[in-house]
């Protein structure tokens, strides 16, 4: 995905402390809201250097194999990505979910 995208997402693994256990992120459902990380093939030099970015993405529909969502932030380190785009994942993509 980075070669043809110029972005891909950043799996973690459940050991990290800030992430949601995977018992959660395997039953992610449409209608949830779930932070993922972009990791940029180029790196945004903007006061500072930014080779990714944390953003918020509204699942549409869930399948055996991937997620499908709807990115719900509009990108400040990219013009890959506009806000509304589809992103297809894996659970193990997923950082947090949004708690309201």
């Amino acid at each position: 995905m980075m070669d043809e995208d110029g972005y891909e997402l950043q799996l973690f693994e459940e050991t990290v402390p800030e992430v949601a256990p995977d018992a959660e992120r395997f039953e992610a459902k449409a209608g949830d809201t779930v932070k993922l990380v972009f990791v940029y093939k180029e790196p945004v030099r903007n006061r500072g250097v930014y080779d990714s970015e944390r953003m918020w993405v509204q699942i549409i529909r869930c399948n055996e194999s991937f997620i499908v969502g709807r990115l719900d932030n509009a990108p400040q380190f990219t013009d890959l990505l506009k806000s509304d785009a589809t992103i297809q994942f894996h659970p193990k993509h997923i950082l947090h979910f949004w708690k309201s």
